[in-house]
């Protein structure tokens, strides 16, 4: 990719001019990442090429479109080389403790993705391609902007990655940005009523009893753009986009944040409990057996807000299927939805099966 002056030359106040640029030069979709970071980089340090320079990048085994943050991974590893080509730190962690200017790089590559990609994805991405640790699941308070201690797995237990193959977008006019529309219509709707909720993130803070007694009687189910318009004005939220006629599914989107947050906090809470033992205890299969239900919980929840897809649905029931009692204990849909990588909590035991479906279905497992 070369980083031209003509692109490093634009007001990187606002870094839609470079997404605007790469539109006019026709450059390759996945390029927007690279010279996004770049820009996004140049922005927040000042450091400027005194010419045009390349990075070359190398096609990694990280599969593009399917909801395992390669978009993430090629931003972050951008930033890095122009770290140490540049000797201009944006803080590369080297534990999860070193938050600060681990976050300031998430920070930096997501903004990349926000205003030169355009798609109105969170952070979580970004964080967990800097802090992510092979066994561990790692927990993020993406409304707080906190990285918690990585959670060690136990050693005969495994997260699987089935890729559906169904490629998922999220810039432009896409599923996600509908469901992220909505919860900001919901937030602010909600503030009526809980006037701590100021935005999207805020909705991490609010408990299921909170939610379900004073917030859900006043959401309605679904409302038209143009309608919230009229009744609330604007979202509180740069990424989403209202369209007069769209429908929304407010109600459902912010149940879905709710929930999601609580869920994720529970399965931390029995993960961290568990043995690490050579041999699952019984109370050990439980706990598991118990996530892998939080798990497809979720992935019904993404369909309620247009984020499902009838090929996930359909591998997702054939794993449920052979459940517990085979080794498999969940999966639900990753990422941003809409297809993508199927997560699954299983035990190692029980790989050479997802094998065998995996290939009976002309798709790979990634682990």
């Amino acid at each position: 990719v070369h980083a031209h002056t003509r692109a490093l030359g634009k007001d990187l106040e606002e870094l839609v001019t470079v997404h605007n640029w790469c539109v006019a030069e026709e450059v390759p979709k996945w390029a927007f990442y690279v010279i996004g970071s770049v820009c996004s980089f140049c922005k927040e340090t000042g450091w400027r090429p005194r010419k045009s320079f390349a990075i070359d990048v190398t096609l990694a085994t990280v599969p593009p479109a399917q909801g395992v943050s390669s978009s993430a991974s090629l931003e972050i590893a951008t930033l890095k080389a122009l770290e140490d080509y540049t000797l201009q730190g944006l803080g590369s962690p080297s534990s999860p403790s070193s938050s600060a200017g681990n976050l300031l790089m998430a920070k930096v590559a997501q903004r990349a993705e926000n205003e030169v990609v355009g798609a109105p994805c969170g952070i979580m991405d970004q964080i967990a391609c800097l802090h992510g640790r092979r066994g561990a699941l790692l927990p993020i308070d993406c409304g707080r902007l906190q990285v918690l201690e990585p959670i060690q797995l136990p050693h005969d237990v495994v997260v699987v990655g089935w890729l559906s193959q169904v490629q998922h977008q999220l810039s432009g006019l896409s599923p996600y940005l509908r469901a992220r529309t909505a919860t900001a219509m919901a937030a602010k709707i909600a503030q009526r009523v809980v006037p701590a909720i100021q935005s999207i993130r805020s909705i991490g803070s609010i408990d299921p009893f909170v939610f379900r007694k004073l917030i859900e009687p006043v959401l309605p189910l679904s409302i038209r753009g143009d309608d919230f318009r009229s009744e609330y004005g604007e979202v509180e939220d740069e990424h989403s986009r209202i369209l007069s006629e769209e429908e929304y599914p407010v109600c459902a989107a912010m149940t879905f944040a709710v929930e999601a947050n609580f869920s994720a906090k529970l399965a931390s809470s029995l993960l961290r409990g568990l043995d690490s033992g050579e041999s699952p205890s019984s109370s050990t299969s439980s706990a598991l057996s118990q996530v892998g239900e939080l798990m497809l919980l979720q992935h019904l929840a993404y369909s309620k807000i247009g984020l499902g897809d009838a090929r996930t649905d359909e591998v997702v029931d054939l794993l449920r299927e052979y459940g517990p009692d085979q080794g498999i204990y969940g999966a639900r849909v990753s990422g941003g939805g809409s297809g993508g990588t199927i997560a699954i909590l299983c035990m190692k035991a029980a790989l050479p099966l997802l094998y065998q479906l995996a290939k009976a279905h002309n798709t790979e497992l990634i682990l």
